[in-house]
């Protein structure tokens, strides 16, 4: 796994005001990239025995975080399995979105669209309630 360039830097930054879950679907431990340090925890499908869009993953991490959704965010580059999914559970949503994609009409917007997680650490320093946990 090679992560993109400025997930590092982002994530470095953010461990530090932020609890982070890393959420997913495929078989990569994200403890042994170079991401590993910056989460609190991962979950993967497999060991939650759903996948994303189910909720159950979704609920899994907050109920671990000890956070509501309401005091969350998920991030996540899949409009439906991602964006949608934590919407659903009551979590707010930014889509990353680092080639320009539209935005599927069928489904409500995200909370936020970025092209990189800099703008997330801009997006996330505009809250009026500073989320605890970045999922």
């Amino acid at each position: 796994v090679t992560p993109y360039p400025d997930a590092p830097p982002v994530l470095e930054t953010l461990a530090q005001t932020h609890r982070l879950v890393s959420l997913t679907n495929g078989n990569a431990d994200v403890t042994c990239t170079p991401l590993g340090p910056h989460f609190h925890f991962s979950l993967t499908a497999a060991g939650v025995g759903a996948a994303k869009p189910s909720p159950k993953m979704f609920l899994k991490a907050l109920a671990q975080a000890g956070v509501e959704a309401g005091h969350s965010v998920h991030v996540g580059d899949d409009p439906h399995l991602d964006i949608h999914a934590a919407r659903e559970v009551g979590m707010r949503a930014v889509w990353v979105n680092r080639e320009g994609a539209s935005w599927p009409r069928e489904l409500p917007p995200p909370d936020a669209a970025v092209r990189n997680l800099y703008e997330l650490i801009d997006w996330l320093a505009l809250l009026p309630d500073q989320p605890p946990s970045v999922v």
